[in-house]
């Protein structure tokens, strides 16, 4: 899994189709672009933004391209942090 830390590199990935996921956010974000917008999507909201508002937002951010094992890494990990956070008695 190649981190992308160049948000120039992420809007050309984006123009080519691809989805990124972000590695910085709690909640799971996915973007991806349609129509020259960019569209984030996230268990908590969902909206188009341009490639300026991206760069402002997430300037921050690392993220890795969208594949299945990319999902199935992430669910693990959430799977982890739910079974650890658990109170035994």
């Amino acid at each position: 899994m190649d981190v992308i830390t160049d948000l120039k590199l992420a809007i050309a990935l984006l123009r080519d189709k691809r989805i990124l996921v972000s590695s910085n956010s709690k909640a799971r974000t996915l973007i991806l672009m349609r129509d020259s917008k960019i569209v984030v999507l996230s268990e908590n909201a969902t909206y188009t933004i341009t490639e300026e508002d991206f760069v402002d937002i997430f300037k921050n951010d690392t993220f890795v391209i969208y594949t299945q094992d990319t999902y199935d890494a992430l669910a693990a990990n959430e799977k982890d942090i739910e079974y650890y956070s658990w109170r035994h008695k």
